[in-house]
């Protein structure tokens, strides 16, 4: 039929062609022609002209047609050679007419059906190389298996997922790429394919050949026949590889994850809008001592809880549901084994696209020990705040040398108001700027060595009256650099020390030195005398006629007469001399800067005078000496004076009192008052 549409001659030689057939065809009329009916005239031009229109066109097998009607009417119909009409033969010029006229529309017909089956036929041969292309190109793996599972089409997908060549895998069985441990349940899928369901999936892995392995989806459809059997199995694959890695590490880390909520050190649980569990993990179970089943949907918190804690519950859970957030809620949970423990809530809430509460996030610690703790904390800082806010120490917390904390006790303590000390440094309390200087670096140099300072120092409070504290200070950090300072107001303490001092160190009835403050001053005056050069008198004074007024008139009298007696030496002497009494009627004088013997005789004549004017009686009143002295209205007494110098006479405390004691006694031994100087003495004279 390709020959009737494109011929393999050109046109002109097809024309050249029919003539050589209707020339064949008048020779074979013409040698047939003997022994053919006269009436045949067209016996050897049908075949030719037949021939003409299928070998050579439409133009050929016309031409041919129109030679041979002519030839065959005028040459062999009678009358023969004659162009004239031949009723005989005009029938069967006819009918070649028709034959031909209905060959000529039978190859029209059939040329044009030809051409319209070959343009299909193109069609349909791009169609199927494209399909052909997109198949082999496709990104999924495709195959085709018959029913004995050899492999009869694969695609470059398909060798690439299974890292093979096409030789390798065409008429293999496919069983051969699958897992062994997958076979079992890739026969079972593909023999559930029938024409009513004809379509199965199963994924199996595989190795590669370098040993790797590969996860493969599949997606198989069965090809059934008219009689439903099957003939064959087209496999649609994708490799799921990374899928399943990812399902894996997925896997385990849900199972971590799970792990996690489960055996997490708190308890997570999610509750509906009536305040029952949905969720808990193992934790929330363990604590209420129950079982998923018997709590999911059925109990809520509140059933595990006390009474007012269940109050406190109700009323937090309906705020979650409308503000969306309830925070750090403590109460008693009480599980169904009867432990209680202390325990703090945290939830969110979750809506939906209405706004409408769904369920909770809930998360819940066990705070029973952090509670106890916290309440021995409370009742820790309750002491703390107690022994800070104490009555006697007062404390005051330095940071980078100024006050950041103090307690109520170094305020009251030193007169200030409440703060009024924050942000000041110890400069406040102290008197002068050279105190504050002292103190701090005598502090600091503890403090760095790392030790614990301590003093007893005298500071000022607010109003300027000084007090004296029993000063301490620790470092908190060298970092921050803070420093406790603590105070203590010994002032009491210190007046009665300086009290008992003094007590120690002057006569209790006189109020004179007495002997102890004597031994302690006396050497350092005569180091002074010894230095300077100016001599010192030392005096042993003993009262004349004593003893009978204390033995006659009583104690209260003699003492009252000695009191007398002292008063008068302190008045009489030089200011920067002093009167010490060593017991019952004796007392020690000492005399510095005397140039002479003649001038310390004057002060003691001028003092013995005085100690010879008469005691008034009134003057003993106070101790009742009057009624015990009768009519007497008055008392007399004498004294005697021994008088040793330093230096000059000697260079030792102890030989210059024996001197001066040595020369009193020898005082004693003439009437009346007397004055006697330690011999030898080149300017010492009796009076």
């Amino acid at each position: 039929m390709d020959t009737i549409v494109k011929p393999p001659l050109n046109l002109p030689l097809r024309y050249v062609v029919a003539l050589a057939l209707f020339s064949l065809a008048v020779v074979v009329r013409l040698w047939a022609l003997p022994s053919t009916y006269a009436n045949a005239a067209y016996f050897s031009f049908i075949p030719a002209t037949i021939l003409a229109f299928f070998a050579l066109g439409h133009g050929p097998g016309r031409l041919a047609a129109a030679l041979s009607l002519l030839t065959g009417y005028v040459f062999f119909s009678a009358p023969y050679g004659v162009l004239t009409y031949k009723p005989l033969f005009i029938p069967g010029a006819l009918v070649f007419l028709f034959s031909a006229t209905l060959l000529d529309l039978l190859m029209t017909r059939t040329i044009r059906s030809h051409d319209r089956l070959l343009a299909a036929l193109r069609q349909v041969s791009a169609t199927e190389l494209r399909y052909a292309i997109m198949v082999d190109e496709h990104a999924a793996a495709i195959a085709r298996v018959d029913v004995l599972g050899r492999v009869t089409f694969v695609n470059k997908a398909f060798c690439h997922l299974l890292d093979k060549t096409a030789a390798d895998l065409l008429q293999s069985c496919w069983f051969d790429f699958v897992l062994p441990a997958d076979i079992a349940s890739a026969r079972l899928k593909l023999a559930q394919l029938t024409p009513s369901h004809p379509v199965s999936e199963f994924e199996h892995c595989f190795y590669l050949k370098n040993g790797a392995l590969r996860w493969a989806h599949y997606l198989n459809r069965g090809i059934f026949d008219a009689h439903g059997v099957l003939v064959e199995i087209e496999s649609s694959g994708h490799d799921i590889t990374a899928r399943k890695n990812l399902e894996s590490r997925l896997s385990a880390t849900r199972e971590e994850l799970q792990d996690l909520y489960d055996n997490a050190p708190c308890a997570y649980f999610s509750l509906d809008a009536a305040g029952r569990y949905l969720h808990l993990n193992a934790k929330a179970l363990a604590w209420l001592a129950c079982t998923s089943e018997a709590v999911v949907g059925k109990l809520g918190p509140a059933d595990f809880m006390s009474a007012d804690s269940r109050m406190l519950f109700e009323a937090s859970f309906a705020r979650l549901m409308t503000e969306g957030r309830l925070d750090d809620l403590a109460f008693d949970m009480v599980s169904r084994r009867g432990e209680t423990r202390r325990v703090s809530l945290s939830s969110t809430a979750v809506y939906d696209g209405l706004g409408q509460y769904q369920h909770s996030r809930s998360v819940m610690y066990d705070i029973t020990e952090m509670n106890r703790t916290q309440r021995r904390l409370q009742m820790l800082a309750a002491e703390q705040r107690a022994i800070l806010d104490n009555d006697a120490i007062g404390i005051l917390k330095l940071q980078g040398g100024r006050t950041a904390w103090k307690n109520r006790t170094v305020e009251r303590m030193f007169g200030y108001a409440a703060d009024e000390l924050r942000g000041n440094t110890l400069r406040r309390l102290c008197r002068t700027e050279e105190q504050f200087a002292q103190l701090t670096a005598a502090a600091l140099a503890v403090l760095d060595a790392g030790e614990r300072y301590r003093a007893e120092v005298q500071l000022v409070r607010k109003d300027g009256s000084s007090l004296w504290v029993d000063l301490s200070a620790a470092r908190v950090s060298r970092e921050s650099q803070e420093v406790v300072w603590s105070f203590v107001d010994v002032t009491l303490q210190m007046r009665r020390h300086q009290q008992a001092q003094e007590l120690a160190h002057r006569d209790g009835l006189t109020g004179l030195p007495n002997r102890r403050q004597f031994e302690a001053l006396v050497p350092q005056m005569l180091a002074e005398a010894e230095a300077t050069g100016v001599p010192l008198a030392m005096c042993f004074l003993d009262l004349d006629g004593f003893k009978a007024v204390n033995d006659g008139h009583g104690h209260a009298a003699g003492d009252a007469l000695l009191c007398e007696m002292a008063r008068r030496m302190t008045q009489t002497l030089r200011a920067n001399d002093a009167v010490y009494r060593f017991g019952g009627d004796e007392f020690m004088l000492l005399l510095p800067n005397v140039r002479d013997a003649d001038s310390c005789r004057g002060v003691l004549e001028r003092l013995l005078l005085a100690l010879e004017a008469p005691v008034a009686l009134k003057a003993l009143e106070a101790v009742g000496a009057v009624e015990a002295m009768g009519a007497q209205r008055q008392v007399v007494l004498s004294a005697s004076v021994g008088v040793a110098f330093f230096p000059g006479d000697t260079r030792t405390l102890e030989a210059l009192m024996h001197q001066a004691d040595q020369a009193m006694y020898q005082a004693k031994r003439q009437p009346g008052s007397a004055l006697c100087f330690a011999a030898p003495q080149p300017y010492a004279a009796a009076m």
